[in-house]
């Protein structure tokens, strides 16, 4: 398992992310943890807040060959600045930690992050104030209000091995029972063009 190496750099929806090294057919992929920078200066609701998601992407993402943390980060930037009705390019993130590994184990991990975290979750303020007439943002249950250090230490901890095994029994469930955001190699996920 790889663990990411970070870029120093902030990530808008105007940014482009890096070329993958591999290809989208494959059954590699990320479960990655970024921070929202600067929400509160456009809707007071965040002021003060610490804002992280934690995610999963796919290695390469279809779009330009990208790679997959980069272009999820840019889309869910971009559709969150529709979803509260701001202009393109005004919010700011940094990807802080991102693993690779198999699809099921970056799900196993992600699920038991964002499963383990309820009470930190943000998804009722993106639903309260996206502006009317638009959709919440995707992945709107995983965005979380923590400190620093407890996020990194919660991403760190989901990928134990007894977490993944419990965090894997989440993904079967979820898969057995069609719930979204338990996806396999074969099935497309989260492509849209921006």
């Amino acid at each position: 398992m790889k663990t990411w190496k970070e870029r120093k750099s902030v990530i808008t929806s105007e940014s482009r992310a890096v070329k993958s090294d591999g290809i989208y057919e494959e059954d590699r992929a990320y479960n990655y943890l970024w921070e929202l920078l600067n929400l509160g200066v456009y809707i007071p609701a965040f002021i003060g807040m610490r804002i992280f998601k934690d995610g999963f992407a796919r290695y390469t993402y279809k779009k330009r060959n990208g790679n997959g943390v980069e272009s999820r980060v840019i889309q869910t930037l971009y559709n969150m600045e529709r979803s509260f009705g701001m202009p393109k390019g005004k919010l700011k993130a940094r990807i802080i930690m991102a693993k690779e590994s198999n699809f099921d184990t970056t799900l196993s991990a992600e699920q038991f992050f964002l499963d383990r975290n309820k009470p930190f979750r943000l998804m009722g303020l993106f639903e309260d104030l996206k502006v009317e007439g638009q959709k919440t943002v995707g992945g709107s249950s995983e965005f979380f209000n923590m400190p620093i250090i407890k996020a990194k230490a919660k991403f760190a901890n989901a990928w134990r091995k007894t977490n993944l095994v419990k965090g894997l029994e989440i993904v079967k469930y979820k898969r057995e029972n069609g719930i979204y955001g338990c996806p396999t190699p074969d099935l497309p996920n989260y492509e849209v063009d921006l």
